[in-house]
């Protein structure tokens, strides 16, 4: 599963453990403030945007941003099923994913309250 595979990427053993969610945490106001932005500026959606938006869910999900996650995720996943020119199967493929472990995440989380 990809959200298993996304912190030992490009890193060696030892410095996985160090990816863990207080280290995303601290991402969480920027992403915010790039979203904002985004609907601020009315910034039109592109293949650059989807896949930064991909990126901010990916950072957004080990932060505990859940619902912040789902919306970047989303969002990505709209542009790249409208996109024809290239194959964009594996970027939806992994976008859902990360969207069905978040919205696990937030179930959890909600019958802790």
């Amino acid at each position: 599963e990809i959200v298993q595979v996304l912190p030992a990427l490009h890193l060696k053993p030892q410095w996985a453990a160090m990816l863990a969610k207080p280290d995303f945490e601290q991402y969480v106001p920027s992403l915010r403030t790039l979203r904002d932005r985004v609907e601020k500026d009315k910034i039109k959606m592109n293949g650059d945007l989807a896949v930064l938006f991909k990126a901010a869910g990916e950072v957004a999900l080990p932060g505990g941003a859940f619902d912040l996650a789902i919306e970047f995720l989303n969002r990505a996943i709209g542009f790249f099923k409208a996109t024809t020119e290239v194959d964009c199967s594996q970027l939806i493929s992994q976008c859902e994913q990360l969207v069905e472990h978040a919205q696990k995440k937030l179930a959890v989380r909600g019958r802790k309250k």
